[in-house]
């Protein structure tokens, strides 16, 4: 994928197909599974909707080609970027990890005291899809929550397996 420009807005792009994988969705089920090992967007991409159309236009494939699942392995900005694209986390754990490490963010970044933290974590219903977008941009000084655990903030977390259905 390239800019206006002829400059690539990916840094990194690798994707691999499978013919019969076992899916998250459906217990002792197997089908077509595309495995997003790895998308990394250039820097002044990042926080603009690339990421969306990138993938709207791979799910448009993929339904096409009748796979069933999405799967990845998300880290620091796709902890953020694929709940939001209506991935969910194969291990619920995971997503309460990530909203342990909101919590940090909310109290490092934005020196909330811990009755605002606990009113925005509540918000959330337990899913990191519904953070507020005003975390998720850079605003003036403050960085979003996706750039803070890029920034080696996500501690001793490591990759996250997330999945979405293909419909």
């Amino acid at each position: 994928m390239i800019d206006n420009h002829n400059q690539p807005i990916t840094k990194h792009l690798n994707r691999h197909y499978f013919r019969n994988q076992s899916l998250f969705s459906l217990e002792n089920t197997t089908g077509k599974v595309a495995f997003h090992q790895i998308c990394v967007l250039n820097d002044q991409y990042r926080e603009k909707g690339f990421a969306k159309s990138l993938h709207e236009q791979e799910l448009d494939l993929y339904r096409t080609f009748a796979f069933k699942e999405i799967h990845l392995d998300a880290v620091s900005y796709g902890l953020v970027v694929w709940p939001k694209l209506f991935f969910d986390f194969v291990n619920s754990k995971s997503e309460n990890n990530v909203i342990r490490k909101f919590q940090s963010y909310l109290t490092k970044v934005w020196n909330l005291d811990n009755e605002q933290i606990e009113k925005r974590v509540k918000s959330l219903n337990g899913k990191i899809k519904n953070i507020p977008l005003q975390y998720l941009k850079t605003n003036g000084s403050k960085i979003s929550f996706g750039e803070w655990l890029s920034q080696g903030n996500n501690g001793n977390m490591s990759m996250c397996m997330m999945y979405k259905v293909v419909s």
